[in-house]
């Protein structure tokens, strides 16, 4: 079990992870954080769990947390648009893969929009989620969930074979403490160059991190099944993809499969 006093040691950060909840066990990091944001939490308050019994992902799916993943929820007050909101899934993304790839030498990818992967399985997700004003945006809780050491057993069936835990693929121990300073640092900064320079550079980098451009796609949303080539994710964080007669469709949220 992590403590506010290993997180805060060592910490390399301006403001995220300064403010500190850890807890052996919540139904879910992201709950208690939006709790914590409506009551007027700082920004980059921290929310850490060692298991979750209620933990989700995207759509309210239940998303498996149990112990020996990383599973966290920051607090962001950004002064952006609801329509921008996509942008800090890609940015937190961005700033696991980076964290991945750091602190493992792994080369982690991500499969729009949110999930997470190593050697082509899954070890973690994004999920965001937020509260607005006729002003704008009041708050936003970005929910990391990282397999880092868990037993894969713990799993759906469903799911284990698409799934890796972290220490598995490096073949060695991650820090679950390291893992989480050079996150904090990794999402700090990118979220720096958002208010700084914006979304673009940000954007740069999550194409060259993506396991989804360039390949062919199944994009399935609420009402429609998108099939072709995904080209490009555009500022409002919508994936393109270019259908086999040469149509242009923007997909905005969805799930999207590879195909092979």
């Amino acid at each position: 079990m992590i403590t506010e006093e290993d997180i805060k040691e060592g910490l390399a950060t301006k403001f995220l992870g300064h403010k500190v909840y850890c807890f052996e066990e919540v139904s879910s990091t992201n709950d208690f954080a939006l709790r914590l944001a409506r009551d007027g939490a700082p920004e980059g308050t921290l929310v850490l769990a060692r298991s979750q019994s209620g933990g989700r992902g995207r759509l309210g799916r239940e998303w498996c947390s149990p112990p020996g993943g990383l599973w966290a929820s920051v607090i962001l007050r950004p002064i952006i648009t609801p329509a921008q909101a996509p942008q800090l899934t890609l940015l937190t993304g961005t700033a696991v893969a980076r964290t991945i790839n750091c602190i493992t030498g792994l080369d982690a990818l991500i499969k729009w929009p949110n999930d997470i992967l190593v050697n082509g399985k899954k070890v973690g997700g994004i999920l965001t989620e937020m509260a607005t004003s006729p002003d704008g945006i009041n708050y936003v809780v970005v929910g990391i969930g990282v397999n880092l050491d868990v037993d894969l057993n713990e799993f759906p069936w469903a799911f284990r074979d698409a799934t890796a835990s972290l220490n598995k693929e490096a073949g060695h121990q991650v820090s679950m403490v390291g893992f989480l300073h050079q996150m904090l640092k990794e999402i700090e900064a990118l979220y720096l160059v958002l208010k700084e320079k914006g979304f673009e550079p940000i954007l740069d980098e999550w194409r060259r991190l993506s396991a989804t451009l360039g390949r062919r796609v199944k994009a399935l949303g609420q009402d429609r099944i998108v099939k072709g080539q995904a080209v490009d994710v555009d500022s409002a964080g919508a994936l393109i993809i270019r259908t086999g007669e040469g149509k242009i469709e923007r997909v905005l949220a969805g799930d999207v499969t590879i195909l092979r």
